[in-house]
């Protein structure tokens, strides 16, 4: 199974194909990192700016990225895709939900200037 995710992860997606997930992963720990007290809020912001610039510039979408974050997460989680109860259909339901909420970060146009608004 894992095998052949990764070819329908790359088939989709080519090169990119679990980037998804490691850049939004990158995110997340630059603001773990923060909370617990390993960097200041400016570096944070200042690192999260440029991961968030690579993920604009790689995808073409937030589809496009989503799509690359599921791929990875199923290829870093091992999870069974068909399980009605994993972790991975959770989270495509929270992905399904976003897509759908007005005040979803996901309404924001995908081609946004991202640029540097603090001190």
């Amino acid at each position: 199974m894992h095998l052949q995710l990764l070819y329908d992860a790359y088939t989709d997606l080519g090169y990119n194909a679990i980037l998804g997930w490691d850049l939004g992963r990158a995110n997340f720990l630059l603001t773990s990192f923060y909370v617990a007290g390993f960097n200041d809020k400016n570096t944070a912001l200042d690192k999260a700016l440029e991961v968030s610039k690579r993920i604009q510039k790689t995808f073409k979408s937030w589809d496009e990225y989503n799509r690359s974050y599921m791929y990875g997460y199923l290829y870093w989680s091992k999870e069974d895709p068909k399980d009605n109860s994993s972790k991975y259909v959770e989270r495509q339901g929270f992905i399904s939900k976003l897509k759908e909420d007005t005040k979803s970060p996901f309404q924001v146009k995908w081609d946004t200037k991202l640029e540097k608004d603090w001190k």
